[in-house]
């Protein structure tokens, strides 16, 4: 991701994208390259042309200009294979943020997830935290929280501390006798899904929450389950100067792997599925690997570490063709595999939830970690026995 800091003012999104799309803009080939591996809906009449148009208009993008900025999910896949490396998913994405009227299902996404939500918003999160009471236990005392004190490792689920696979990140951390805290919930927002809509102005704000509340926590390590979270930590580390280290959870299992009871996880053959982020935009496709082998091994799909497909979770459902990418997505799994892998919690949910009526099993690494820890304190209670 671009990490520039905008000098001599203040970092917005907003800025450090107008700086980009400056320089972009005039490395451009016009090769067409990038469209070519697109793999969102789009108009066979949109051309290169027109979207370096719409960069340095400064009305509202229209037509089929603004239906494909909507339904672009920002995987990256346009950059690897543009001859000069221009950042074509920054430029939509700026075009993206010049939108004013976006479509139900990105207005509903925000509507619970923005810096002042109304007071309609507040009461329905609420209900969500009184509903999910029992199942969310200890977490109940640290979500939304400002009460925490210093910690040398914070764990970090943000929005998906509702997701059980948080339950078992606590778990492992538990059981390696780290001394931590957690923080989570949607006051805590990283803000990197509303960057990724291109409401810009609200990221921002998420950002610089988060760091106040980071720092007050003064961690040497940060933890997440949520590759856009790390998206968001990678930032404020060069936005802020920031001292500590950002890892995926998978970094943290590898780092501590003599440490955790790993043992093989299943007899079926593993398909790993690599994340848009951690994979091709970060580059950081070895270490889940790395880990897979302490498992027994796994399979390769045919589209696998920068050549990955995406989830499709950030157009926000505005593309009719994600449920289709999703299945070949399946198919390609089932190809090679019987169950997928995955090492990002958004894409664990959409190939869960959204696709679980393909028949595919669908991992997380927290889950597969803690049932080694199952298994071994099964083993220690069947000898006392």
């Amino acid at each position: 991701m671009v990490e520039e800091i905008v000098k001599d003012q203040k970092f917005t999104y907003g800025l450090e994208l107008q700086k980009l799309v400056v320089d972009e803009l005039s490395n451009c080939i016009g090769c067409n390259e990038c469209m070519r591996v697109c793999p969102v809906s789009k108009s066979t009449d949109l051309t290169i042309a027109l979207l370096n148009e719409a960069l340095t208009n400064e009305d509202e993008p229209k037509g089929i200009v603004k239906e494909f900025a909507l339904n672009c999910c920002q995987c990256g896949r346009c950059v690897p294979v543009c001859p000069p490396g221009v950042r074509r998913d920054l430029m939509v994405l700026y075009t993206k943020s010049k939108i004013k009227s976006y479509p139900s299902s990105y207005s509903a996404y925000v509507r619970l997830k923005q810096p002042d939500p109304p007071a309609a918003a507040r009461a329905i999160y609420a209900l969500k935290k009184k509903t999910m009471k029992k199942a969310l236990g200890r977490l109940n005392d640290v979500i939304d929280t400002d009460d925490l004190g210093e910690a040398e490792l914070l764990f970090y689920p943000g929005c998906y501390i509702f997701n059980e696979v948080c339950h078992k990140t606590v778990a492992i951390m538990e059981y390696l006798g780290e001394d931590f805290e957690i923080m989570g919930g949607y006051t805590k927002c990283c803000g990197w899904p509303q960057y990724l809509q291109g409401r810009l102005e609200m990221a921002d704000v998420f950002l610089e929450r988060l760091w106040k509340c980071i720092s007050k926590i003064n961690p040497k390590r940060i933890i997440t389950t949520c590759a856009e979270c790390y998206a968001a930590l990678r930032k404020i580390k060069a936005v802020y100067n920031a001292d500590f280290i950002p890892l995926t959870t998978t970094e943290y299992f590898l780092q501590n792997v003599d440490r955790l009871p790993i043992v093989k996880f299943t007899d079926k053959k593993i398909g790993f599925h690599d994340s848009c982020h951690i994979s091709r935009k970060y580059r950081e496709d070895e270490t889940p690997r790395k880990l897979l082998e302490h498992f027994g091994g796994y399979h390769e799909l045919d589209n696998n570490k920068s050549n990955t497909k995406c989830c499709f979770y950030y157009n926000f459902e505005n593309d009719p063709e994600n449920h289709n990418h999703r299945k070949e997505r399946i198919q390609e799994v089932k190809d090679v595999a019987d169950v997928m892998v995955s090492d990002c919690i958004t894409c664990y949910e959409v190939f869960k939830d959204k696709m679980g009526d393909e028949g595919l099993e669908v991992f997380d690494f927290n889950e597969m970690v803690f049932h080694c820890i199952q298994l071994e304190e099964k083993k220690k209670t069947e000898g006392e026995n």
